[in-house]
Parts: C-alpha cells; sequence; structure tokens
C-alpha cells in the first residue's frame, strides 16, 4: 500500500520556476512475490532539478538509502534530456539477503555515489558481504570496489572468498558498451 502526499505550484510554461514536494510512504511491498518491505521517499523540485531527501527501504533489519539530484530536463519547457545527469548517494547498512528472498542469506554492506549520466558515469561504490548463500555456492566473503568513469565500471579488485585460504580476485573493467577485460586469479581452492 502505497501513500502520497505532496504539492505542485508555478507558472507550467516555465519548469524552472515550479516548486514541488512529494512525501511517498508505503508498507509492505512487493513485486511478484518478491518483498521489498517498507517504502519512505521525501522528494522535491526546484529550479527544475529533482531532489531526493532521502529514499529509504527498510525490510527487517535491512535498510538502503539513497539521496541527491537528478537532472532531467533540457531547460525547454518539460523536455526531457536522452541523459539525464544524477548525483545519488547509495548506503546499505546492512542488508540481510534472507529480508528479501526467503531461501538466501547473508549480509552486505553498500556505499558509494553515483553520478554522472547513464552515458557518462562518474563515482565509486563499495560492496562487502560476509556469510553469503545464495543456494549455489556458499560465500565466506566479498569485496567489490568499483569505479565508475566514462562508460566504464572498473573493479579495483572485486575478492570472493569461498573458504577462509580459498579466495578469487578479479580485476579489470566492464563497459556499458557490452565488452569487458577481467583478470581472474585465485589461492589454491579445495574443490573437497
Amino acid at each position: 500500500r502505497l501513500t502520497l502526499d505532496g504539492y505542485i505550484s508555478g507558472p507550467i510554461q516555465d519548469i524552472s520556476k515550479i516548486s514541488a514536494r512529494l512525501r511517498i510512504t508505503g508498507s509492505d511491498l512487493s513485486v511478484q512475490g518478491q518483498r521489498i518491505g517498507d517504502l519512505s521517499a521525501d522528494i522535491s523540485m526546484k529550479n527544475a532539478v529533482i531532489h531526493i531527501d532521502p529514499a529509504t527501504v527498510a525490510n527487517g533489519e535491512s535498510n538502503l538509502t539513497v539521496s541527491g539530484t537528478i537532472d532531467p530536463f533540457t531547460g525547454q519547457g518539460f523536455e526531457l534530456r536522452q541523459a539525464p545527469g544524477f548525483d545519488l548517494d547509495i548506503r546499505g547498512e546492512p542488508i540481510r539477503l534472507e529480508d528479501f528472498v526467503e531461501d538466501f542469506s547473508g549480509r552486505l554492506q553498500i556505499q558509494g555515489r553515483v553520478g554522472g549520466t547513464l552515458n557518462h558515469l562518474d563515482g565509486a561504490l563499495a560492496v562487502s558481504g560476509e556469510s553469503i548463500d545464495v543456494g549455489v555456492q556458499t560465500i565466506e566473503s566479498l569485496r567489490v570496489d568499483a569505479r565508475l568513469a566514462g562508460q566504464r565500471i572498473y573493479f579495483d579488485p572485486a575478492i570472493v572468498a569461498l573458504t577462509e585460504s580459498g579466495r578469487i580476485r578479479a580485476e579489470g573493467w566492464v563497459s556499458l558498451e557490452q565488452d569487458y577485460r577481467i583478470d581472474v586469479t585465485s589461492d589454491g581452492i579445495d574443490l573437497r
């Protein structure tokens, strides 16, 4: 169930002079049977820029928060940019997988800032986790440090520990243009 509350005011012919505020709250949300949890978002618009202060998803012990700005308009009325600009802070501390998917378990933390446009990214994300079980393989721990620059997402590095002594390390990049280069190395991993 979602609840919306807000206002909009200003001259319709000049979007830069429109002021708006929207408060969105929702509880026990799900999509196609997958739990999302509770949503709380404060969104406003001033000078044709959308401000998110913040948007939070809470489910069980998990919290994911996004705040920042989105710049979707060209300045020509309500015409939208081909590649809207954005500057978002993302924080997920902690995220328990079992809060969202019944058969999964483990804890993740996400921290970072993502900005630029979808065509020219800028920012960094750090994802770490422990005791992750998604039904195929149990992962003791993981750490991914990603840097976003232009059309590429760089991994500096990504480390997945299947056991305390068996680690896989990946460094490289993935492009938004669907090419990639990833170098993978590992410790001796006991497959017994």
